[in-house]
C-alpha cells in the first residue's frame, strides 16, 4: 500500500461519521494517534523491504563518498563505472561532492539474475541489460550531480541550468555556443559577439533578473518575441500592428516567466561555468557555493570561483574560447569544385532541351 492511500485509509477510519466541533486537546490527541499509526505502518513496510532485500544477493560498492548498491551478478561492471563517476564528481565539485555521502544509489540492469532490488528512499538507476561501465558512469554522475546540486542556494539554482553535470557537452561543444552567439537575433547577444562585456552579462543572464524584460531585450527584441509567443499575452494585437513599444512591453509582462527566453542558450551558460571551473581549479565550485558570496551578482561569484580579479577577465576568457571554436569551413579541392561546376552545367543544358511534356 502506498503512503498516500495508507494516509487516506487512516484518516477515513479515524474520523467519526458526523464531523463535530472538537476542542484543541481532542484534535491534538487525534493527530498524535494518526501520526503513531502512520509511523508504525511505515516501520512495518521498511522491515518488509529489508527482509526481501536480504534475500537478494547484493554488493555495496564504495568509491570516495559514493555508496552504490548493485546485484552481485553485475557488481564488477558497476564497480568500474562507480570509480570513474566519483573521480569526475570530485574533479568538478571538489569537497562539495561529499554531499552524496548520506545517499545510497541503487544500480539495476534489466533482467539481472537476482531480480529487482527493493528500495526505500534511494536514488535508483535503471539501465538496459549488458550495460557498459561507461553507461554506468554517465548515469551515476547524473544522479550524483543532482544530489550535490540539491544543496545549492536559490540564486545559483536559478542561474545554473539543471542539465549541468560533469562530463557534459559544455567543454567539447563550444562550436555550438559560437553559432548561438553569431546567429542569435537578440541585440545583447550581437553586441556581446562584438566585444561588449556589459551586453555579455545580460545575454548570459548574469545581471538583470530583477527586470529581464527591460534588461535583456531592446524594443525590437520585445516586439519580435511577442510576435512569436504573443498568442498567450494581452495587448498582442496592438503590439503586432505596430503599436507603441509600451504595448509590447505590457504583452511580454503578461507571459508566464517560464516562457521568457534568455538571449543566449543554456549551452552558453554551461560553457561560461566550465570556463570558470577550469580557471579556478580544485576548490572552484566550493568558492562558487560559498555562503559569503550568496547575494552578490552571478558574474562576481563566477569570477571568485575562477580566482580572477574581475568578472571582465572571466567574460573575456570565455568569449575568446567561444570565438576560437568557430566551426571550420569545409575545404573542397579544385578538381572536385570544377567537376561540380561541369556537372551542374551539363544538367542545366539537358533540362533546357527537355520539354514540359516529357
Amino acid at each position: 500500500m502506498s503512503r498516500f492511500w495508507l494516509c487516506v485509509w487512516l484518516c477515513a477510519t479515524a474520523l467519526p461519521a458526523p464531523v463535530a466541533a472538537q476542542s484543541r486537546a481532542e484534535l491534538d490527541r487525534r493527530i498524535a494517534r494518526l501520526t503513531g499509526l502512520f509511523e508504525h505502518a511505515e516501520a512495518l513496510r521498511v522491515r518488509a523491504d529489508s527482509v526481501v532485500r536480504a534475500r537478494v544477493a547484493v554488493d555495496t560498492i564504495r568509491a570516495g563518498a559514493l555508496r552504490v548498491v548493485a546485484a552481485r551478478s553485475i557488481a564488477n561492471v558497476v564497480a568500474q563505472g562507480v570509480d570513474s563517476a566519483w573521480r569526475s564528481l570530485e574533479a568538478t565539485f571538489g569537497p562539495s561532492a561529499r554531499a552524496v555521502t548520506p545517499h545510497a544509489i541503487i544500480v539495476q540492469f534489466w533482467g539481472q539474475a537476482e531480480g529487482t532490488i527493493p528500495y526505500n528512499d534511494a536514488d535508483v538507476v535503471n539501465l538496459p541489460a549488458q550495460a557498459s561501465a561507461d553507461l554506468v558512469t554517465r548515469f551515476v554522475i547524473q544522479h550524483g550531480a543532482a544530489i550535490v546540486r540539491s544543496t545549492e542556494d536559490s540564486q545559483l539554482t536559478a542561474w545554473l541550468p539543471p542539465q549541468f553535470a560533469p562530463g557534459g557537452p559544455a567543454r567539447d561543444r563550444l562550436d555550438i555556443v559560437y553559432i548561438d552567439l553569431v546567429t542569435s537575433p537578440r541585440s545583447k547577444a550581437h553586441r556581446c559577439y562584438l566585444g561588449d562585456l556589459v551586453a555579455c552579462r545580460a545575454a548570459l543572464a548574469l545581471r538583470g533578473r530583477e527586470d529581464p524584460i527591460l534588461e535583456w531585450f531592446d524594443a525590437a527584441d520585445r516586439r519580435a518575441i511577442v510576435r512569436r509567443l504573443g498568442r498567450f499575452a494581452g495587448n498582442v494585437d496592438r503590439c503586432q500592428r505596430g503599436g507603441p513599444d509600451e504595448t509590447c512591453d505590457a504583452a511580454m509582462r503578461a507571459l508566464p516567466s517560464r516562457d521568457i527566453p534568455t538571449p543566449l542558450s543554456v549551452a552558453a551558460r554551461l560553457s561560461l561555468l566550465q570556463t570558470a571551473l577550469d580557471a579556478g581549479g580544485p576548490g572552484a565550485y566550493d568558492r562558487l557555493r560559498d555562503p559569503r558570496s550568496v547575494g552578490r551578482p552571478m558574474d562576481e561569484r563566477l569570477a571568485l570561483a575562477a580566482g580572477l580579479g574581475s568578472s571582465d577577465s572571466l567574460l573575456s576568457a570565455w568569449r575568446a574560447h567561444v570565438l576560437a571554436a568557430r566551426p571550420h569551413t569545409v575545404e573542397v579541392s579544385a578538381p572536385v569544385a570544377w567537376a561540380a561546376v561541369l556537372w551542374g552545367a551539363m544538367l542545366g543544358v539537358l533540362a533546357l532541351r527537355s520539354t514540359r511534356w516529357r
